[in-house]
């Protein structure tokens, strides 16, 4: 929540929201300095199969949609859910609503296409101010996760400029760590 505190935004979009366990910490901490907090979540919600799971390495479970949704109006925030793909659900969000977004947390599937795919439609919600917290930095890997992405993200455009910071680690095992990673314009 530290990246909240530097942010204050008003404005938040997370694509993963699972259970909804980070929108709420992310919309809670941010309402110390918004009362008017706007969340934008996209999961896919009860669609979430097995076999999508074995693709996008993903946690288990199905969160239902209702229940997510509930849950996180209790908080006071303005909550707008998406169900569905991101290949499908960001593409129609640029275009239909698209405000420029302060805080974005990027943990869905967790495919380099999925990710690479994310980070674009993202790209053209961002402001000068705006922080973009990737998950899944695997330090060991770069057939999965946002490493690849990361590690290249300041060849994706010879006219835009980012900076990336790899935070604290997330997860430790015995065999490899996982971070966030920041990403803001140079």
């Amino acid at each position: 929540m530290q990246q909240i505190t530097i942010c204050k935004p008003k404005f938040i979009l997370e694509i993963g929201v699972f259970e909804g366990v980070h929108a709420k910490q992310m919309i809670e901490c941010a309402q110390k300095f918004s009362k008017n907090v706007i969340y934008y979540g996209f999961d896919l919600f009860e669609d979430y199969t097995k076999e999508i799971k074995k693709i996008e390495g993903s946690k288990a479970g199905n969160p239902i949609y209702s229940e997510i949704k509930k849950n996180l109006e209790r908080t006071g925030a303005i909550i707008n859910l998406y169900k569905g793909f991101t290949r499908d659900t960001l593409p129609k969000f640029v275009r239909e609503e698209g405000p420029l977004i302060d805080f974005i947390f990027i943990d869905g599937g967790h495919s380099l296409e999925t990710i690479a795919n994310d980070w674009f439609w993202c790209l053209k919600l961002m402001h000068k101010q705006t922080i973009v917290i990737f998950d899944d930095y695997w330090h060991n890997r770069l057939d999965f996760g946002c490493k690849k992405l990361i590690d290249n993200i300041s060849q994706i455009s010879s006219l835009i400029k980012f900076k990336a910071q790899i935070l604290e680690p997330t997860d430790i095992f015995p065999d490899r760590k996982i971070n966030f990673v920041k990403v803001t314009f140079a």
